[in-house]
């Protein structure tokens, strides 16, 4: 079963009230950040390694690079995610990373109801073939305390697609409307990836805004 949680943004650039982070099982009114998830693994020596350096180390700076690390080191090595790198940027509160799956991890419902239309007009079985997409993920510990302004300021600052996405043309679009979804419609959304204290990593998705249910 998937768990679907909103953290609610009342504000768009969260103008006044700023709150400490409250998790509803509804949809609450104004602009959300949907998350869905969990999927946990377990780490390496390397990553338990890694964890246990980032407990000794004191600046902010220090233990957001040792989290990268412990991330970087878990989606490369136990979930094959190639083309990994760090992101940074001046109105980041951290850095995050983006990387290409081994195989693709999200469909947008309505991408899906166009995938689907498509291949019965193709008949003969047809199928369209999905391939997997860079995607942003961001580090964080399970101690730490994001306020729903955080999380707004991470989405704020993103672009929806990351670097070196593959570029689709509006003509493309046009001939193939699935596509869409890919390019000029995808939405903001990362994996939000929860270092625990026993180096386990548990991932989460998380859209800016509202997000309709996935047909199964």
């Amino acid at each position: 079963m998937v768990k679907v949680l909103q953290i609610p943004r009342p504000c768009p650039h969260f103008c006044s009230g700023d709150q400490a982070p409250t998790i509803h099982s509804g949809f609450p009114p104004g602009r959300s950040s949907n998350v869905k998830g969990p999927i946990t693994t377990t780490t390496t020596k390397k990553s338990t390694k890694i964890h246990y350096l980032y407990s000794k180390m004191t600046t902010l700076n220090q233990r957001t690079s040792a989290l990268t690390t412990i991330v970087l080191n878990n989606l490369q090595h136990q979930h094959d995610w190639t083309a990994l790198h760090p992101h940074t940027q001046p109105n980041l509160p951290r850095t995050l990373l983006y990387g290409l799956p081994p195989k693709r991890l999200y469909v947008h419902p309505d991408e899906q109801v166009e995938i689907i239309r498509a291949e019965k007009e193709m008949g003969n079985g047809g199928r369209i073939p999905q391939e997997a997409e860079l995607e942003w993920v961001l580090p964080l510990h399970l101690s730490e305390k994001w306020s729903p302004a955080q999380f707004a300021a991470v989405f704020d600052a993103l672009d929806a697609r990351p670097p070196r996405s593959m570029e689709i043309t509006k003509e493309e679009e046009e001939r193939s409307p699935w596509l869409a979804y890919k390019g000029s419609r995808r939405g903001k959304r990362v994996l939000l990836a929860t270092v625990q204290d026993d180096s386990t990593v548990t991932y989460y998705w998380m859209h800016d805004g509202l997000v309709k249910p996935r047909q199964n």
